[in-house]
C-alpha cells in the first residue's frame, strides 16, 4: 500500500491489500498491451454515517501503450490508452491509477446504517438541542424576513 498513494488517501486507513496480475504483450498489430487484473479491500468512509465501511475491487483492464495522441486515436475500443514517453513503465503508478478507476463513486455499508445524526442533535448523547443554551445560530434568512414584512 505504501507504493499507491493516491488510492491509499481514498482508503480510511492503511490495512487494505491488493493483488495484481499482469501479462505483457505484443499484438496483431505490433501494439505494446498490457492485460491486466486486479482484487483490492481496504476500509472507506460510508457517505451514509461516515463510519468505515469495507469495499471490495476486481477489475480486469486491457491496455495500449502509447506515445502520441495519433496512437491513441488509432487504437481499438477494447483497448485503453496508457501514455508512456518511453520504454520505460512505472508500474505502481499503473496500478495506483486502475485502482482509481475501478474505485465505487459512493460507497454505502451493505446493511443499514447505524442513524446519521441529523441537524441540531448533539454528539455525545444524540439529544437534540435545548433552546436558549447557547447552541442555537441565527437564522441568515431573518434579515429577509424583516425586509420582506417591512414593505
Amino acid at each position: 500500500m505504501s507504493r499507491l498513494p493516491r488510492f491509499r488517501e481514498t482508503l480510511s486507513d492503511d490495512l487494505g491489500q491488493v493483488q495484481v496480475q499482469l501479462q505483457f504483450l505484443m499484438d496483431d498489430e505490433h501494439r505494446r498491451v498490457i492485460e491486466g487484473r486486479l482484487t483490492a479491500q481496504g476500509h472507506v468512509l460510508c457517505q451514509r454515517c461516515l463510519e468505515p465501511t469495507e469495499v471490495r475491487i476486481e477489475e480486469a483492464f486491457s491496455l495500449a501503450m502509447v506515445e502520441t495522441e495519433e496512437q491513441m486515436s488509432r487504437l481499438p475500443k477494447r483497448l485503453d490508452p496508457w501514455f508512456c514517453e518511453d520504454t520505460k513503465l512505472a508500474l505502481a503508478d499503473l496500478i495506483d491509477e486502475q485502482l482509481i478507476l475501478a474505485m465505487p463513486i459512493v460507497s454505502y455499508h451493505e446493511s443499514p446504517c447505524t442513524e446519521p445524526m441529523s441537524f441540531g442533535e448533539t454528539e455525545q448523547t444524540g439529544d437534540k438541542a435545548a433552546p436558549g443554551n447557547g447552541s442555537e445560530k441565527a437564522n441568515p434568512f431573518d434579515i429577509l424576513r424583516t425586509l420582506k414584512d417591512k414593505h
